[in-house]
């Protein structure tokens, strides 16, 4: 009875522990979110995206403003931009 009361209590822990972590992974995407939205409104730029990527997973990925301003068509992680002459260099 001992052994199974201690294997509950310890799983409980846990499980409060996890969500801990979780909750502070949310807490730094939202200050990411809060910083380039004040990009997004001081550079006065239409839109752009932004990914972060830890090893060979993508952690963050959102787009910002307007694709097409005129309709209103959001930018997305998706959006494909033209770079113009960017990649000669």
């Amino acid at each position: 009875m001992k052994a199974l009361f201690t294997c509950i209590f310890c799983s409980l822990i846990s499980l409060s522990l996890f969500a801990q972590v979780q909750k502070n992974k949310n807490d730094h995407f939202a200050a990411i979110d809060s910083v380039l939205d004040r990009v997004l409104s001081d550079h006065h730029v239409a839109g752009f995206a932004v990914a972060v990527v830890k090893g060979n997973k993508v952690i963050y990925s959102r787009g910002f403003g307007y694709r097409d301003i005129v309709n209103k068509k959001p930018v997305t992680p998706n959006t494909l931009f033209a770079i113009g002459s960017s990649s000669k260099v």
